[in-house]
């Protein structure tokens, strides 16, 4: 009991002297307490007042707490602002009035100020001036909010702040502004979750706003350039934005955001090198961490695009796939400025539109992450004239998808160029840039304006196009048959022969084969054109004897003139109207005087250099320096100047004209394909039709040579004593010399008929007239030897009987009648009464026939 009764003294003891030490303190509390300075435990106190006066009013310069671990501490506005909400109700229900200058908590400096209802808080990161106007029921207070700032967020609140201290429920109502945005907003706080509704907010820009949002929530910096950057308007009205904050773990809940706003003259720069996109207004919708824009009245380099839009999607989820989507709509043609969009992209789409009606729909989705671009797009044409790389083409109805980047696809109706058309798909490789086509080749006609080059019918065709260098190539492999689109255009058959029936071109220059012909063009109205080892058939002859049908050809054409130079040289031509102009050199050219009609197209026309003529139906050949040949329908004419001569000939029709000046004897041996002359000037003419012509031939000091009828003539002279001894010097076995001589002859049909012959010799003459048969051979010649008296010496040696004296130039003569073929004449003496009578008439004949006379 004694033991108990001590420890009951001394709990008493204690308890009297803590009932002491309380009192003490309340006594001094009422008073109030002013200390200058204390330390207690990571307690620093300076210039310290407390006093209880039912609620306790407490001062102080400054309060510094030191904390083991300082991150614990507020690092944010929200989190002040937190705080408050928590200990409003203790400061209302414990305090009277509360003056901290300087409370510092770890590395943060704080201003607290609590006095008649005014609340004055004022720290780095959160401001708020506050008065408690009235109690609106046993639990809820009115607060007018003076000023509420959010320093690292830059927002400012004003407005009525209804609380419910006890239940830790807060709801303003007012007005904010951060960055360049104003507005109102309102909220709920319960507990650490805040609820908030923005609204009816302006704004002439969003730059800073970005940034610091960016600077809270660590945007995608694609997303932020897009947001504000790219995105770029004059004048901005948010209509509302919803969202929730956790102030105690910093959780925006993004996810959960949604809002709606219109921007005013909008402007959308998809790419630095490319125009914007300009927009009268757009709606914007963010849902579902997407940003949705519904554009109005958006125009792209004065192109209307009614109906496009863009939304950016995951703009909060870093981790997932954020990116842009932009929908281009636009009925204006797909020209460069179009097509630019997607280069700009890294998307090469080889095609343009130049003119025609379009329907365009085009899709692009870029990943932030990445960067990479998806597009896609549909786009449909009528009456469009499009170039597909360099390449113009038309088509009256196509219709082009481009799929997944890398891929378009081209289903077209009458479509091609100006010179084929055809109903065609095609699908591009638009990475490596080539395409397959396949289709129905419904004509090809490549013409000038009068010429056709090259023509085909209808028939089916597969064909690559190739755009992966400086040219565009496109083959028809069905065809044989490529083109090449750029600096200069060309078409190139890689097996002529078939195309040889569809050319106009070909068929005009006798063309039937060749190994390849490409025609280079600069506007498909002039061409070039390379023939490779082409086959022709023209009367040309090489001078190895075989026909010269083969060679490579430089060919320009225009309209319808064409002109060529073949890689040999030996030809220069020129065509027009189907008349071809040709110079040959080192070749020779036939011709055929029986053919009655050559060239039935038109004029052939050659000019030749060391060339011969060949005259295949007579098998005859002219060696001539030059000479021009014209074979037409009907017709062919010969002309040629020859060492100061001139030969011309002409056959139209039936009718045929020669007339030679001044030629040498060589030329006509080389016509009777016989040394028959040597030296000596000939001239002729012959008039008439093919089978009924009359001509003269006269020529002057030449000397006969050659002649089988004359070498048997000297024989048949040696082998009868009294003819052997009228043999003068112009006689012997060489030849016969003439002075000169004149020839009267026609034809008709197969009958030559020499009128009349007289050949003059310095001592002799030959006179003769007869015919032969050309096609049998035949010979009916009678030829009369005149010599003249002063041979005396002969005179005694010549039987009377068989002599005759003419006239005063005192001749003498003797008749020998020609007989046989040409290949084997026979000759014989004549009869006395025909003696007598035949010399008088052949004289009479040759000295009085009016024939012809040369001027």
């Amino acid at each position: 009991m004694r033991i108990i009764s001590k420890s009951t003294k001394i709990i008493g003891v204690i308890f009297t002297f803590f009932i002491i030490f309380i009192l003490s303190i309340g006594l001094a509390l009422s008073r109030g307490i002013d200390i200058d300075e204390l330390t207690f435990g990571n307690i620093n106190l300076k210039q310290l007042y407390i006093k209880l006066d039912k609620k306790i009013i407490l001062k102080a310069d400054k309060i510094a707490i030191s904390l083991q671990n300082d991150e614990n501490f507020n690092d944010n506005s929200a989190k002040e602002f937190l705080k408050l909400s928590n200990y409003m109700y203790f400061i209302d229900k414990i305090f009277h009035e509360i003056l901290i200058k300087d409370l510092q908590i770890a590395n943060n400096n704080i201003q607290i100020l609590y006095k008649n209802n005014k609340i004055f808080i004022n720290s780095e990161y959160f401001l708020a001036d506050l008065n408690i106007e009235d109690e609106l029921d046993n639990k809820t207070d009115l607060i007018t909010i003076n000023k509420m700032q959010f320093k690292d967020f830059a927002v400012n609140l004003q407005g009525k702040l209804s609380t419910n201290l006890k239940d830790k429920k807060f709801a303003f109502s007012g007005s904010f502004d951060s960055y360049e945005l104003n507005g109102k907003i309102d909220f709920v706080l319960k507990k650490e979750i805040i609820k908030y509704k923005i609204y009816d907010v302006s704004a002439y820009s969003l730059g800073h706003f970005m940034v610091g949002l960016d600077e809270k929530i660590g945007l995608n910096k694609e997303i932020k350039n897009w947001i504000y950057g790219y995105i770029v308007a004059d004048e901005y009205h948010v209509n509302e934005i919803n969202g929730k904050i956790n102030l105690k773990t910093n959780d925006f809940f993004l996810k959960d955001l949604n809002a709606s706003a219109q921007a005013k003259n909008l402007e959308v720069m998809l790419d630095k090198s490319l125009q914007p996109i300009k927009v009268e207004d757009a709606n914007i919708t963010l849902a579902n961490e997407t940003l949705n824009f519904k554009l109005h009245n958006p125009t792209y380099v004065n192109k209307k695009l009614d109906g496009s839009s863009l939304y950016i999607r995951d703009i909060f989820a870093l981790d997932e796939n954020p990116g842009i989507n932009i929908n281009i709509i636009t009925n204006s043609i797909y020209d460069k400025h179009i097509n630019a969009i997607l280069k700009a992209y890294g998307i090469d789409v080889p095609i343009t539109q130049t003119a025609g009606e379009m329907n365009a729909r085009l899709n692009l989705d870029i990943d932030f992450n990445t960067l990479n671009v998806i597009a896609n797009g549909k786009f449909t044409t009528k009456n469009a004239k499009l170039k597909i790389a360099n390449a113009d083409f038309k088509s009256k109805n196509a219709e082009i998808l481009l799929n997944n980047t890398n891929e378009m696809i081209i289903n077209a109706l009458d479509f091609g160029m100006d010179f084929f058309n055809s109903d065609a798909n095609a699908i591009f490789d638009l990475k490596n840039k080539k395409a397959t086509i396949k289709g129905v080749l419904k004509s090809f006609n490549l013409n000038t304006q009068k010429l056709g080059i090259l023509n085909l019918n209808s028939q089916n065709f597969n064909s690559t196009l190739d755009f992966s260098g400086d040219d565009t190539v496109l083959d028809f492999h069905t065809l044989d048959l490529s083109l090449v689109f750029g600096k200069k255009n060309q078409i190139t058959m890689h097996n002529p022969t078939r195309f040889v029936p569809n050319s106009e071109l070909l068929s005009s220059l006798n063309i039937s084969a060749a190994d390849k012909i490409s025609i280079n063009t600069d506007d498909f109205n002039e061409y070039e054109i390379f023939a490779q080892n082409i086959i022709f058939n023209l009367p040309l002859q090489s001078k190895n004897g075989k026909k010269y049908e083969k060679d490579s050809f430089y060919i320009k054409v225009k309209d319808d003139k064409i002109s060529g130079t073949s890689t040999s040289e030996k030809i220069k031509f020129s065509t027009k109207n189907n008349d071809v102009k040709i110079d040959v050199k080192d070749i020779d050219i036939t011709v055929n005087l029986d053919q009655d009609s050559n060239n039935e197209n038109g004029e052939f026309i050659a000019r030749a250099t060391n060339s011969n003529i060949i005259f295949t139906d007579i098998n005859r050949t002219l060696k001539l320096p030059n000479y021009e040949v014209l074979i037409a329908p009907k017709q062919i004419k010969f002309g040629s100047n020859t060492d100061g001569g001139r030969i011309n000939f002409s056959k139209i029709d039936k009718h045929i004209n020669l007339e030679v000046r001044d030629i040498s004897g060589e030329y006509i041996n080389q016509f009777l394909n016989k040394q028959s002359f040597s030296g000596g000037k000939f001239k002729a003419k012959v008039v008439g039709l093919v089978d009924n012509f009359k001509g003269e031939v006269r020529f002057y000091d030449t000397y006969f040579t050659d002649y089988t009828f004359y070498q048997k003539l000297l024989s048949f002279i040696d082998s009868i004593p009294t003819l052997l001894s009228l043999k003068t010097p112009d006689f012997n076995s060489n030849g016969f010399t003439a002075k000169n001589g004149k020839i009267l002859f026609e034809k008709n049909k197969n009958v030559l008929k020499f009128i009349a012959i007289k050949i003059s010799g310095s001592s002799a003459d030959i006179l003769g007239s007869g015919e032969i048969d050309i096609k049998t051979g035949e010979i009916n010649i009678n030829l009369e030897l005149e010599f003249l008296k002063e041979a005396s010496g002969i005179i005694s040696n010549i039987p009377l009987i068989n002599q005759i004296i003419l006239g005063k130039d005192r001749t003498f003569s003797t008749l020998i009648k020609i007989r046989g073929t040409m290949s084997e004449p026979k000759y014989e003496t004549q009869v006395l009464q025909d003696t007598l009578l035949a010399p008088f008439k052949i004289i009479r004949n040759v000295l009085q026939v009016p024939f012809l006379i040369f001027d």
